[in-house]
């Protein structure tokens, strides 16, 4: 999704259903080589502050010391499709086991 489809959802001018939203295909590949391909509607990222935070007796409060930025996430959420879209998640699933 680029900025001004965020623009065009935020005032209600996006796409009214999710199949309307559901974009084009994202393909992965595993360490082992397997491939995938699902169906993909883009999804939301996140990133955290690493924080350390120190307790001392007699103290009150805490010390917090900031640790820069966490790797960003990005959730993404995706559709297998076909008779078999039950095995292939399954498939898939497995394959996030391997090392890689």
């Amino acid at each position: 999704m680029s900025i001004i489809d965020d623009i065009r959802n935020a005032l209600g001018l996006g796409p009214n259903s999710w199949d309307e939203r559901l974009a084009a295909t994202i393909g992965f590949t595993s360490p082992d080589g397997n491939e995938f391909t699902a169906y993909w509607r883009g999804s939301p990222r996140s990133k955290d502050k690493k924080l350390g935070i120190f307790l001392y007796p007699g103290l009150k409060g805490n010390v917090v010391q900031d640790l820069e930025v966490n790797s960003s996430r990005f959730s993404i959420t995706f559709y297998f499709e076909g008779k078999d879209n039950d095995k292939e998640a399954n498939r898939f699933y497995a394959a996030c086991d391997e090392r890689g």
